[in-house]
């Protein structure tokens, strides 16, 4: 007698004994966008919908597309919510527009930045002054100092715009050249000076005659000029 004949049942045992291993329908675990519900896995509602019927043992949840002016993120059972509004009063703007499966993205515009609350960039506040902002939900800063750095400001500063200072470079190059200029011209002033003051020094003597207009011939020459007047 064979062994499969002495004991028929070993095939079924194995078989059972596999099974047994396998956990229930109820604790298996659902995917990433359903969830489980008295051992069935229900899905979620995709973005863009929202329930109209809850999951039971015998059908799926049943969706519905969000109505105009309501959206839905992500894969949910929650109802459509409201679409934001951008309070365009305050200096906010619309960046884009809500549709079933996002809602509406808000944003400041220059010369304001985003208040704290409700959402970024629906509700946005001026800003104080000796500040700027270049808008895109982006803070207020405050103006550039140009005195501070040693520049002179080409433009002043608004809410919208920072201060603009002159270039140091330029500025810089422009002060060193009449600075040199000065002291060149300083230099050639006492060199000038100092020139003539030793010209004047080595100069010779002058003769002058002893008394007022005594010019006297020679004595030869006066004695004949005398004769000739005889």
């Amino acid at each position: 007698m064979t062994d499969r004949q002495r004991c028929p049942w070993r095939p079924v045992t194995l078989l059972w004994l596999l099974a047994a291993q396998l956990p229930p329908a109820s604790l298996q675990p659902c995917g990433k966008f359903s969830y489980s519900l008295e051992g069935k896995c229900c899905n979620y509602c995709k973005p863009g919908f929202e329930m109209a019927s809850r999951c039971t043992s015998t059908r799926d949840t049943g969706c519905r597309p969000c109505h105009q002016g309501l959206f839905n993120e992500g894969f949910s059972n929650e109802f459509c919510q409201p679409c934001t509004q951008c309070n365009v009063g305050s200096g906010s703007r619309v960046l884009k527009n809500c549709t079933r499966s996002s809602d509406t993205v808000c944003q400041c515009t220059p010369g304001t930045q985003p208040a704290q609350f409700p959402k970024w960039g629906v509700e946005c506040t001026p800003c104080p002054p000796g500040h700027f902002s270049l808008g895109e939900n982006t803070m207020c800063k405050p103006w550039t100092n140009c005195m501070a750095t040693g520049r002179q400001t080409q433009r002043a500063g608004s809410s919208r715009a920072d201060a603009a200072c002159e270039e140091a470079t330029s500025f810089s190059v422009i002060f060193l050249v009449l600075f040199l200029l000065l002291v060149f011209g300083l230099i050639m002033l006492i060199l000038g000076i100092c020139l003539s003051r030793r010209d004047k020094r080595q100069l010779p003597a002058i003769w002058k005659p002893p008394g007022p207009y005594n010019f006297r011939m020679p004595i030869q020459e006066e004695h004949q000029y005398s004769l000739a007047k005889v």
